[in-house]
């Protein structure tokens, strides 16, 4: 595997040589870097923003998107790793919707990389901090088989239960494209089951939508039960998609968090 293919797993949006901290997040189902340059702006000055590339979508168009946790963890996993070991800056680790649960698998597996006895793996992989946006606590498995529906009615019933999509119904050649790694996402996240495992060690910050009638506050806080660690809830007005909505109220409380729960 080539240098630049390795690359390809995380991209760097926004930061700069005077970083203190690395964000490193995960984007929702079927979405890249893209909507979130939005962030750049609002994003604290001394961080490093950095976002997850899935195979399917943008630069990786062309590879098959993953549709199981257990295959898209291991080359992840070992990507953020890599990455991990470029620098001794810490890192806050961000989901939203079904990257929320993407990231706590990732803080899981690499948390449990830093406790091994055989001492194999390297110390520092586990993320300072990790934000969980838009999903339900892990042990809340989805009631929902949208993945399974054909194509016009899946992206209807996507449209009709985030707000996201849009064009991609009418146009015939983005929904050709948008459809397969959007699919794939929707049955990695509707076909997730949480397995009971060590809680995680670093703090937990909870992000929702008031308006978000899909993912209700009160399930959103109770991934406070998944941390040994400080948990902080924050609520922002809006629906699914309040952070980019509005991303400077998120990325404000995001820094101010930040400044009190990582060293």
């Amino acid at each position: 595997m080539t240098t630049a293919m390795r690359q390809e797993w995380m991209r760097r949006v926004a930061g700069d040589g005077t970083a203190r901290l690395r964000l490193l997040f995960v984007p929702h189902a079927g979405s890249g870097a893209g909507p979130y340059h939005c962030w750049k702006p609002h994003l604290p000055p001394d961080a490093e923003f950095w976002v997850a590339c899935l195979p399917g979508r943008e630069s990786r168009l062309m590879e098959p998107p993953m549709s199981a946790m257990a295959e898209l963890l291991q080359p992840l996993g070992a990507a953020v790793r890599r990455w991990r070991a470029a620098s001794p800056l810490p890192y806050a680790l961000i989901g939203h919707s079904m990257g929320a649960l993407v990231a706590f698998e990732l803080a899981r597996l690499l948390g449990a990389a830093e406790q091994d006895p055989t001492g194999l793996d390297p110390t520092g992989l586990g993320p300072a901090c990790l934000v969980v946006s838009g999903h339900a606590a892990p042990h809340l498995p989805s009631q929902n088989a949208f993945h399974l529906l054909p194509d016009e009615e899946f992206l209807r019933q996507v449209l009709e239960d985030s707000g996201d999509v849009g064009e991609t119904l009418d146009d015939p050649a983005l929904r050709e494209l948008y459809l397969p790694a959007l699919r794939a996402d929707f049955r990695l996240a509707e076909t997730y089951r949480y397995t009971a495992g060590p809680a995680l060690s670093c703090p937990v910050i909870t992000w929702s939508g008031a308006e978000d009638h899909t993912v209700p506050p009160e399930e959103v806080r109770q991934w406070s039960a998944f941390t040994s660690a400080p948990v902080r809830h924050r609520t922002f007005p809006g629906g699914h998609f309040f952070a980019l909505e509005d991303p400077a109220p998120v990325l404000s409380s995001l820094a101010a968090d930040l400044r009190d729960l990582v060293p």
